[in-house]
């Protein structure tokens, strides 16, 4: 399968081969949405537009004490 570029909203994030990893890819980066993602796949990319939100580093560790 060809690896193909990941765009959200015109801005390169990654490459992927299928939705799969496109989805891991955005785990992976901490990035969510709000109401979803909308996406295209189109011959060299996968373009993704969306209200993109980034989890705070502090909600991904427990809390210690």
């Amino acid at each position: 399968m060809q690896r193909k570029k990941v765009y959200i909203d015109d801005c390169l994030i990654g490459e992927a081969t299928t939705w799969g990893e496109v989805h891991a890819l955005m785990k992976a980066r901490g990035i969510l949405f709000i109401n979803g993602p909308r996406g295209a796949e189109g011959p060299s990319g996968f373009y993704l537009t969306c209200m993109a939100v980034a989890r705070s580093a502090a909600r991904l560790m427990p809390a210690v004490g």
